[in-house]
Formats: structure tokens, sequence, C-alpha cells
């Protein structure tokens, strides 16, 4: 155990390409001691290694091995869960790269993980660029920017590698301007505002060939605009009855209007919709 222990802490030290037979001996000392989570950490780290070196199948067989050693000690998700949809992704199965990262951004959640919560929206932002949804990029790179500033952790480099990826194809669809100020707004959001923009309701995945627009712009009166900005911005509806001298009521009755001429029933949706119309 404690050889495992040693090689972990020096393999993570050197080049990743030097570290790859040394990865093997660690991780068969790790197996013949029954040290599970040594193990399973040496597999999370040799897939980090494999994704830097766009070795795919490499850092899944690393990720599906550090998830069984997870298994033995009761804790599947706690090895960079987030990876495993970062590799499906690669692999091109969208559908199950996203379910992957919505359970990841869960788990992350609900143990608290901030650097787990970063990459599971990292890579949901790029997955919504990859499916032409350039809006909900922009704002989840913006947010999961924010949480990886907090933490005060840089991001690894392979993960850096691709978040300029998908903010530069993000720009080639939006444009500047509108990149901009979609980050921008996602770094203001809250984590409850963020996840329910992450993780939207139960349906299939937007076909890349069909990109999916916010409806309804051209129906919304000065009034209602107002109101879907000051949503965007995250106001509660009481904020912008104080903001507007209306009632709480009239704030949730133009709402309930909005909502029925757009079809956008929660308010990241509303949110969206205000960043395609230039809203905010």
């Amino acid at each position: 155990m404690l050889l495992a222990r040693s090689l972990l802490g020096y393999v993570m030290a050197i080049d990743p390409v030097r570290s790859v037979s040394l990865y093997a001996e660690a991780i068969a000392c790790a197996e013949r001691s029954g040290d599970h989570f040594t193990e399973g950490l040496l597999h999370s780290n040799a897939a980090c290694n494999a994704l830097e070196a766009g070795d795919i199948p490499a850092a899944r067989a690393h990720l599906e091995a550090a998830a069984q050693a997870g298994q033995q000690i009761g804790r599947e998700d706690i090895f960079e869960p987030a990876n495993l949809g970062l590799v499906q992704r690669a692999e091109g199965d969208h559908d199950r790269a996203r379910s992957t990262l919505e359970a990841a951004l869960r788990t992350s959640r609900r143990n608290g993980d901030s650097r787990g919560i970063a990459s599971a929206c990292l890579y949901l932002a790029c997955l919504a660029g990859d499916l032409h949804d350039g809006d909900r990029a922009a704002v989840l790179h913006g947010f999961a920017q924010a949480v990886q500033d907090r933490a005060g952790i840089p991001w690894e480099e392979y993960a850096a590698r691709y978040r300029r990826d998908s903010l530069g194809q993000a720009r080639a669809h939006l444009g500047d301007e509108q990149l901009q100020r979609a980050y921008a707004q996602g770094m203001t959001l809250s984590l409850e505002q963020a996840l329910d923009l992450a993780l939207p309701q139960a349906g299939p995945a937007p076909s890349p060939q069909q990109p999916q627009e916010p409806p309804g712009l051209g129906k919304l009166t000065a009034r209602e605009r107002e109101l879907v900005t000051l949503v965007a911005q995250g106001h509660t509806d009481a904020q912008i009855a104080a903001q507007l001298y209306i009632s709480v009521r009239t704030v949730r009755s133009h709402l309930d209007r909005i909502r029925d001429k757009t079809g956008c029933r929660r308010r990241a949706d509303l949110t969206r919709l205000a960043l395609h119309a230039g809203l905010v």
C-alpha cells in the first residue's frame, strides 16, 4: 500500500508521457494490496493524462476501472465522473454524454464539490455548443468559470483546451458581442439558476441539424420584455415588483402571459429568451 501511494505522488509530478509505465506499475501495486482508493485515484489521474494526449480509448478504460475501484469502497462517483461524459462526447455519443454529465452535476451538487460542478458545467457547455445552442453554451461557460475562479483552481490542460475550442465555436455562432453578453450573464448566475439551465426538463437532446431558438419574441409587449430582462438578471418576483412599483400578483400575472406567448415555462428558459433577443 505504501509503495502504491508513493508511486502515486511521484507519477503526478513527472511528465505525463514518461508516467504511463509507472502508472501501470503503481496500479498493479494498489491492486495487489487491495488499496482500492489509491487504485481509483491512479486510474483517474491516468485518464486525465490520456485525455491530455487525446487517447480517448485509454481514457475510457481508466475511467471505467476507476469507477469499479470506487464501487469497492462504496463511492463509484468519487473519481472525476464528469470526465466519462467528456469521453462519450469525443466518441460522438451526445445523448449518453448529456446524461452522464447531468448525473455528475447532480452528484457534485449533493457532495458540495465545487470542482465537480465547474467541470460538469464546462462539459455541458461544450456539448451545448456541439448542438448549436450558442447562448446556453456561453452562459454555462461563464458560470463554470465563475465557480472555478471562486475555488481558486486552474483548469486542467485538456479541460482548458476544450474550453477554448468551445468558446471559439460559440463566438463563431453568436458573434463576439452576444457571446460576451451571455458569458457575463453566466458569471452572475446563482447555483440554483445555473442548475435550472444545465439540468433541463426531460426530453430529447436538440438535433444539430435543427437548432432550437426561443419562440415568441415578436409577441411580447414592451412591459413584458422588461420583465423578461429582469428575470434574466436574476431578480425575484418580489424584487421585480418593487422595481416596477407593481404588486407581486401583477408580476406573476405578467409572467403567466409571457409563458403562454413564448412557451418558456421556466426562468432559465426566459433567460435564454432574453439572451437571444439581446435584452441582457
